[in-house]
């Protein structure tokens, strides 16, 4: 019992010598303390998990009383939509395009380029997609020749089968995209002949990643193709929707019509990569 008054004595004295304006002032410092790191908490959060991307459909997003939106942070922009209308937004700092929809504008005297470029600086443009299948040839051409930072193109068709590509090859604006463009890296999904192969590394001369559809049966005469001329840049190559039996094939042909000596080859989800 002496020992438990002896305890509540102290207490008792301790906490009649402390003025009460300290409890007051400590409270406050500890909920300044708090607020302080809950701002510079919120801050960390908004740099860096701040929107990179950004959707863009045309038909919910038409231009409105409140004026343009400056979206600084967005680097990804990927645009929905087969008919385009004005929108209220601006995207500065856009580096990568994805087009799901190749679309058409509402404006007659607006092209399809004026219309990119109101959304975003063309010429800061490094990664072009094109998922859609009718993209016009000649949008494609003028879009690539304004997009001097271009480095990656990924397409899902290539609308040239009814050209006369031997004439194509001597157009002005083709010949300024073959001597200015900076294209390392290619793809197409639709199945890639050996004509439009050629046609490719004419027009993007310094691809060294190439990633194309193809029938099997055209696949030796590219390979023949590419490691008899060699007059290309390629690092790496890449079938895609490839079966496994062609693993066996292709580096047996490599080997005895000695096109390549130090090369790997690799299936992966149906996709033949070679490499070397």
């Amino acid at each position: 019992m002496e020992d438990e008054k002896i305890i509540f004595f102290s207490s008792t004295v301790l906490s009649s010598t402390i003025p009460t304006s300290y409890y007051v002032t400590f409270n406050k410092s500890i909920s300044v303390n708090k607020i302080i790191l809950i701002r510079f908490f919120l801050f960390i959060l908004f740099v860096f998990y701040r929107r990179k991307d950004f959707s863009l459909y045309w038909n919910t997003c038409q231009i409105n009383d409140h004026g343009y939106f400056e979206h600084k942070s967005v680097e990804y922009l990927k645009i929905y939509g087969e008919e385009a209308f004005d929108v209220p937004y601006y995207f500065p700092n856009v580096n990568r395009l994805k087009l799901v929809h190749y679309f058409k504008t509402t404006n007659t005297n607006r092209s399809f380029i004026d219309t990119l470029d109101r959304l975003f600086p063309l010429k800061q443009l490094e990664i072009l997609e094109i998922p859609d299948w009718t993209m016009p040839f000649d949008e494609l051409i003028n879009l690539i020749r304004l997009v001097p930072k271009l480095h990656t193109v990924k397409l899902s068709n290539l609308l040239i089968y009814q050209l006369n590509l031997s004439l194509i090859e001597q157009h002005p604006i083709i010949q300024s995209i073959m001597q200015t463009n900076r294209v390392k890296t290619f793809q197409l999904v639709a199945p890639c002949s050996l004509q439009t192969l050629k046609f490719i590394l004419k027009l993007f001369p310094n691809i060294e990643h190439l990633t194309i559809g193809t029938d099997k049966k055209d696949i030796f005469k590219i390979l023949h193709e590419l490691f008899r001329t060699k007059n290309h840049h390629l690092k790496s190559l890449c079938f895609t929707e490839t079966p496994q039996r062609y693993v066996k094939e292709v580096d047996f042909y490599l080997q005895t019509q000695d096109l390549l000596t130090n090369y790997s080859i690799k299936l992966c989800n149906r996709q033949l990569f070679l490499w070397w």
